[in-house]
């Protein structure tokens, strides 16, 4: 039986409706690289950055492998969420140990679907998005120039839930 070849067009996203220009631009530099810029006409996406002071190295098991849990962090987005009062939002991460102890510490959220591993988030946005990147050093999935883990493609998923504001 004979094959025949057949020329794939590929094509590239090179504008988009969600973002603000700051957050194309982060996702171009570091993403796409190929032009991808903002036509948005709702703003700027904010992008926040919460300082937590977490353990470096990271918390360890046994076998000197990461737990991939920052207790930290769960208790800054705890005390956020309680200061700022959101209604659309979702705490991510990309850790499911990080997912678990979130959970513990916020049953109604967890209840609510409002938790979710960044794979899990894949599909959906919210207004606002919270993200647990866990990792202080010998990162894995937040490593964005280790292609082996796939960092920059999980990163990517996880900035681009988020319509209106990105809190790391």
């Amino acid at each position: 039986e004979e094959t025949q070849g057949k020329k794939i067009v590929r094509s590239d996203l090179k504008n988009t409706h969600r973002f603000g220009k700051n957050l194309a631009s982060v996702l171009n530099d570091y993403v796409y690289r190929n032009g991808f810029g903002s036509n948005s006409v709702r703003g700027e996406t904010e992008i926040y950055f919460v300082h937590v002071d977490t353990p470096v190295p990271q918390p360890r098991h046994e076998t000197g492998k990461p737990t991939r849990e920052s207790h930290e962090e769960v208790l800054a987005i705890s005390r956020f969420l309680e200061m700022n009062g959101l209604s659309d939002y979702a705490i991510l991460s990309p850790y499911i140990n990080q997912i678990k102890l979130l959970g513990k510490q916020l049953p109604q959220d967890r209840n609510e679907g409002r938790i979710l591993t960044v794979h899990g988030a894949q599909g959906k946005e919210w207004e606002n998005v919270l993200l647990s990147v866990v990792d202080t050093d010998k990162k894995w999935f937040t490593d964005s120039l280790y292609a082996k883990s796939r960092g920059l493609f999980l990163l990517n998923t996880a900035v681009s839930r988020a319509k209106k504001r990105l809190i790391i």
